[in-house]
């Protein structure tokens, strides 16, 4: 795995992820991959934990759909309806929420992606080098 690309304000700056998901296993060994690919990570366990690290301007949120205060659904929608926030890709991922609807409705509500857990570390990599990648040129 490639290290990831700093940003071109601070190139010396690791891309800060925020990884968002109640589930314990699932936020650990997700932010272990990202971790050992070079990213800082920055976790929440709950909706209002995002919304609140948000302000802190991560390059990307990486968000649970089943959360157990607010769904990730709606988080994505508050954070892509404030100025502060909309700039920020949000990549969905969940292991329940799946369906095509489930995806669309995400997609309307603001989430740049989605992805299924669980997910390959590969592919997990590849979508966030993507995005932040992208963030950082724009």
């Amino acid at each position: 795995m490639r290290p990831p690309t700093s940003t071109e304000k601070n190139p010396t700056r690791r891309p800060k992820i925020l990884n968002v998901d109640d589930n314990t296993a699932h936020r650990t060994a997700t932010s272990g991959v990202l971790r050992h690919a070079g990213y800082d990570v920055v976790e929440a366990k709950t909706g209002d934990e995002a919304l609140r690290m948000a302000r802190e301007n991560p390059d990307l949120i990486l968000l649970d759909v089943n959360l157990p205060d607010i769904s990730g659904m709606e988080v994505c929608r508050q954070l892509k309806s404030q100025t502060k926030t909309e700039h920020i890709p949000v990549l969905h991922i969940s292991g329940t929420f799946f369906s095509e609807d489930a995806v669309r409705q995400g997609i309307r509500n603001g989430a740049d992606g989605y992805l299924r857990h669980p997910v390959e570390a590969e592919q997990l990599i590849h979508m966030v080098d993507s995005f932040v990648h992208r963030r950082a040129h724009s």
